[in-house]
């Protein structure tokens, strides 16, 4: 989601402005005090129309994820936890291709919590993914922000390359776990267009 920031520097300008003409001009002259609002005015628009807005991505705010059942609620909220820390790195991380595969992992990871708490029943299929792939991963993506980047050599710098090397492999296992979330829902869908293709052909419909 993009934001636009207004710059501030017209108001300052505007208000530097009136506060010049007031060393110049006495202001408690009902003239001089419009003269002065209307100078300052003038000032803020051309400088508003000069100073171009600045685009900013701003991330929407992480969803609180609840099922309605205490105990998948508490390790949706402890996951919640760990996902917020992800968003945070995203916005640290900044390097391609890097920042695109945090991208996927907290895109997917939304996902997996989000079907989560409209099918409880599915918390089973993802402990491990909440106990070790989830909070692993940001550990070793906050290690990789903390590292200098300026470093060109040793540990530093072999530890910064394999964590990149193995990000898109850690996007796609955040994918797949989504994925896996959805089988019987896609063996639901494959089983109906089976029936229904039969019965088309029944009914010479086809």
């Amino acid at each position: 989601m993009e934001k636009k920031l207004h710059s501030a520097v017209p108001i300052y300008a505007a208000g530097l402005t009136v506060a010049l003409y007031g060393l110049l001009f006495p202001l408690y002259a009902p003239l001089h005090i419009l003269l002065s609002l209307v100078l300052g005015a003038a000032v803020y628009l051309l400088l508003a129309r000069w100073i171009p807005d600045k685009i900013v991505r701003v991330e929407p705010p992480v969803e609180a994820f609840s099922s309605g059942q205490r105990d998948v609620d508490e390790q949706l909220r402890e996951a919640r936890e760990q996902l917020l820390a992800l968003q945070a790195l995203e916005q640290r991380i900044q390097k391609p291709p890097l920042h695109a595969q945090i991208v996927r992992m907290r895109t997917a990871a939304t996902d997996i919590l989000r079907s989560v708490a409209e099918k409880p029943e599915r918390i089973g299929l993802i402990r491990r993914f909440l106990n070790y792939y989830l909070p692993t991963t940001v550990k070793l993506l906050t290690h990789y922000a903390d590292l200098p980047e300026a470093a060109a050599l040793g540990h530093i710098q072999r530890s910064r390359q394999a964590i990149e090397d193995n990000a898109e492999q850690m996007a796609r296992a955040f994918e797949k776990q989504l994925d896996s979330l959805y089988a019987d829902t896609a063996l639901d869908i494959s089983t109906d267009l089976d029936v229904l293709d039969t019965l088309l052909g029944q009914e010479n419909l086809k």
